[in-house]
């Protein structure tokens, strides 16, 4: 399987092709003023320029001049990988066309659902400060009770034989290490790791069961497809203000005020749109809903819970 980092590099290349065969020679319409380089011909305008570098993160202390520089450098080398695509007719492989139009489409519904959601949410888009106060005072667990927590958990896949046993095991066991070896003895798959883990960094769906947790105490979580004994060893308190949360809470809550007006959008879509199955599609017609488009990097703080407010 590619890497992400392959991925986005062909997903690149991909929409790169798709934008070079829509248009002619960038020479004959920017200024020479707007052209930062030239391959073969080709020019590569300061535009391109700075859409390469908004999407390059920039670390704090880092010399602005070398990352341009390298910026730069990566549209030099994509223009040379695109003349040579284009040189063998890549462009018109059918694999080639239909990554082509998945970005096209990909690029095209994400910029309209945007503006869409954006526009929405335009005459309500500074949350209050009763909102902000509200989430921290409902979240103890993350802000003025959070922890730091040093445990050992241990993972089942689910589903397996001998759970009953396995919940009369937990019962009686005094350490979970006797829960280990009759794991082993049983021949049920596991996999055990130490962890020192902050509140932020946990799913959400296991913060509140932590929070409730007292040291040198067992806890079971119990998720559809996975099982997880947890340990607690120690943990130490390290909570934070309401000021100092006020904006990891705003980026939060923004987030999910998103998540909410993009589902609204598509869902008024559908309602209003004539949408038919045909063929093989309709039994797949009927599946579950299927996540949003990734819209914004904010929806990672969604998707990732609690570990988004860090």
């Amino acid at each position: 399987m590619f890497s992400s980092k392959i991925q986005h590099s062909i997903y690149i290349l991909a929409l790169s092709l798709s934008m070079a065969g829509c248009g002619g020679n960038a020479s004959t319409q920017a200024p020479s003023s707007q052209i930062v380089a030239r391959v073969n011909g080709k020019d590569i305008s300061v535009h391109q320029l700075n859409n390469q570098l908004g999407r390059v993160p920039v670390v704090d202390g880092a010399n602005i001049e070398e990352v341009r520089k390298q910026a730069l450098e990566q549209l030099v080398v994509q223009e040379l990988l695109i003349q040579q695509a284009l040189a063998l007719k890549l462009d018109r492989d059918p694999k080639i066309m239909l990554a082509l139009e998945a970005a096209r489409r990909d690029v095209l519904s994400q910029a309209y659902l945007e503006r869409a959601v954006a526009t929405a949410a335009a005459p309500q888009q500074t949350l209050s400060a009763s909102e902000v106060s509200k989430f921290y005072q409902d979240n103890p667990a993350l802000f003025s009770q959070r922890r730091i927590y040093d445990y050992r958990e241990v993972s089942i896949k689910q589903p397996f034989e001998k759970r009953d046993e396995l919940m009369q095991v937990i019962e009686a066991a005094t350490t979970i290490d006797e829960v280990e070896k009759w794991l082993a003895t049983a021949g049920i798959a596991y996999q055990a790791k130490d962890q020192i883990t902050p509140a932020e960094q946990l799913p959400m769906e296991m913060l509140k069961g932590f929070a409730a947790m007292s040291n040198d105490e067992v806890a079971l979580f119990n998720a559809s497809n996975e099982l997880r004994l947890v340990y607690l060893k120690d943990s130490t308190s390290q909570p934070i203000s309401e000021a100092i949360a006020k904006p990891l809470i705003e980026r939060y809550l923004g987030a999910n005020r998103y998540q909410q007006n993009a589902e609204q959008e598509i869902g008024r879509l559908k309602a209003q749109a004539k949408i038919e199955y045909l063929g093989s599609g309709q039994a797949l017609g009927k599946t579950a809903d299927v996540p949003l488009p990734a819209v914004s990097d904010e929806r990672d703080v969604i998707e990732k819970g609690a570990a988004g407010l860090r």
